[in-house]
């Protein structure tokens, strides 16, 4: 293009888009535009600029200010797209939830309970919000003000406890008491602090007991979290439930509510780093309706099991909605959705092996174990190497008799 009156024309007539900054330099004539991704088709940009003629120019994004944040919200609106949305979603403590999600009175005893209730959370609180966690938590008003309910979660992440543990807050600061295996609660502090919460510890070994103590907590009218999967889904869906939580529903009295969580697997899971630091990651949390758990322990098992796939599923597909579309590929997607996650066929065949792996190193520290003080006693003892030595030396010893 040589006429510089038509440049000048081609420049204004970009500018009169919304989010557009065009500049065009009439001795090169190039194009250098500057855009604001929220409003503008990059895609479609380029083609406005290439039908006016230039095919040498450069994009920029311009920074997020306040107005392209307005704008942003009103696209989002617009699309359904309607996380925080400042007419439907409000930001309480940490937490975007719904507008009209109700306020609770605090819990006359779970509120001011000093260790957990007035220092671990608000803790945790500062934690995730130091991370950036853009947390988004639904269905509050499914949990009781007062008396008991089990909280049956999910598994996919090692921060599921934490993001779990917070739910109740915005319930009167209601406090959630997890089952978790014993192996935590042996380490020294860990487990003082573990029941200083009143979490309860939870032996594959004699489950009976477990079993027992989380029905006894749920009678005295407490929260309790248990993950029905049992282990981290490497897989990232819902894989087989053990009927241990239709068992203590059904024993204690207490309803039995799925909770979903999904994006708590970005920032720690297995095989994969932490990613511990403000990385921003948005994590989505809804609490069911209580699911009915008459007729056998398998059947409510497989209502609860159903229950939990439709939960995980709409939540997964509001995440999609809300911040993708994602390029592909990602670990922490099911391969459903189009991530890299191994099936849960796959994922069923790492667990075994890693289950084998783990009852041979424990076989070997039991064998190790046993052996040591036998191969102790074998040196040392009063038939050991030692004492024969000192038998034998004393046989060639000189006679001190004259």
């Amino acid at each position: 293009m040589t006429c510089t009156s038509c440049s000048a024309r081609v420049e204004r007539k970009l500018n009169k888009l919304d989010g557009v900054n065009a500049s065009v330099n009439f001795a090169t004539e190039s194009a250098s535009v500057e855009y604001d991704p929220a409003t503008v088709d990059e895609d479609k940009l380029i083609g406005t600029v290439r039908a006016a003629g230039y095919d040498a120019f450069s994009l920029a994004a311009k920074k997020s200010d306040q107005a392209s944040r307005r704008r942003r919200q009103a696209k989002a609106s617009e699309e359904g797209n309607l996380v925080h949305d400042r007419d439907i979603w409000e930001k309480r403590s940490i937490f975007w939830v719904a507008k009209n999600t109700p306020s609770y009175e605090p819990h006359p005893s779970e509120a001011k309970e000093p260790f957990y209730g007035r220092i671990v959370v608000p803790l945790i609180k500062r934690m995730l919000a130091a991370q950036g966690i853009d947390f988004t938590l639904e269905g509050v008003e499914n949990l009781p003000a007062t008396g008991p309910a089990l909280l049956a979660f999910n598994h996919t992440g090692y921060f599921d406890f934490i993001f779990g543990g917070t739910v109740a807050s915005l319930k009167g600061h209601r406090l959630v008491r997890f089952m978790a295996k014993k192996e935590i609660f042996d380490v020294p502090v860990v487990g003082l602090i573990m029941r200083g919460m009143r979490h309860i510890s939870v032996d594959r070994a004699a489950g009976a007991a477990s079993l027992d103590e989380a029905v006894r907590s749920l009678r005295e009218g407490n929260l309790v979290g248990i993950f029905p999967e049992a282990t981290i889904s490497r897989a990232f869906e819902i894989k087989g439930l053990k009927s241990g939580a239709v068992r203590i529903a059904a024993q204690s009295g207490a309803p039995l509510i799925p909770v979903a969580i999904w994006g708590s697997q970005r920032v720690w899971t297995k095989d994969h780093p932490r990613q511990l630091g403000r990385n921003h990651f948005p994590v989505w949390i809804k609490v069911g309706s209580p699911v009915d758990i008459s007729g056998t322990p398998e059947e409510a098992t497989a209502r609860l099991k159903k229950a939990m796939e439709a939960l995980v599923d709409e939540v997964r597909t509001r995440y999609e909605e809300a911040y993708g579309p994602f390029p592909g590929g990602e670990y922490w997607r099911p391969v459903s959705k189009g991530g890299s996650a191994p099936s849960l066929e796959q994922a069923a065949r790492i667990d075994a092996e890693e289950k084998r792996r783990r009852a041979e190193r424990k076989a070997a520290k039991a064998a190790k174990s046993a052996k040591g003080p036998r191969g102790l006693r074998a040196v040392i003892g009063r038939q050991g190497v030692l004492a024969k030595a000192v038998k034998a030396a004393k046989k060639l010893a000189p006679s001190k008799k004259p």
